[in-house]
């Protein structure tokens, strides 16, 4: 995922509008299979979670680029 082109949804809030943050989120965060759809069409959806942060960012992985489509808080 980290190799690829980043797209950022359109009702991401700006503030996570930022690749470094989201390289960040992908080098020291966890995939949480348990809430990921990795059998999703045409793209595979993860839930990154970066224990850090307190966050967790919810991206597309895509053939060539990877979405990220929003981040929300843990509880």
């Amino acid at each position: 995922m980290r190799s690829k082109t980043m797209v950022f949804g359109e009702s991401l809030d700006a503030k996570y509008k930022d690749t470094l943050f989201v390289q960040t989120f992908l080098m020291d965060g966890n995939i949480d299979f348990g809430k990921s759809n990795t059998e999703a069409k045409p793209c595979k959806k993860y839930i990154v979670e970066h224990p850090d942060e307190s966050l967790a960012a919810h991206v597309q992985n895509c053939d060539s680029i990877l979405v990220v489509e929003r981040v929300e808080n843990i509880p």
